[in-house]
């Protein structure tokens, strides 16, 4: 049995840009994805702690140590700049290797710098 599970998590980080004209998706700082271990073009559901709202998206790499986390498209209209986020990532996992399975979780500091990652 395959069940869905939290592959990887970035904690707490700071919208930087919201830009509506833009294609749908969430551009993050490339250190960032790189320690998360998320791909490009992975699906994302992105958490808005500010106003609640649970956004489903897919990512791509920003400028590595920019700090960015920018929400585009249609995206934009659930966040300001400022607004603080919780962006998740899940993979499809056998029931028999959960056992084996650790998810990737980093924490930011108020410029979206990796501080820690586990």
């Amino acid at each position: 049995m395959q069940i869905s599970i939290l592959k990887s998590k970035i904690n707490k980080v700071r919208v930087t840009h919201c830009h509506k004209e833009k294609d749908d998706c969430c551009e993050i700082d490339g250190v960032l994805l790189d320690a998360a271990n998320i791909s490009k073009f992975e699906q994302l559901q992105i958490d808005n702690s500010t106003n609640g709202r649970v956004i489903i998206t897919h990512a791509i790499r920003g400028k590595d140590n920019s700090g960015v986390i920018s929400l585009n498209g249609t995206t934009a209209n659930n966040c300001s700049v400022g607004d603080i986020l919780t962006i998740s990532s899940y993979a499809s996992l056998d029931i028999r290797h959960l056992k084996n399975h650790n998810q990737k979780v980093c924490h930011v500091d108020e410029g979206n710098s990796l501080v820690k990652s586990t």
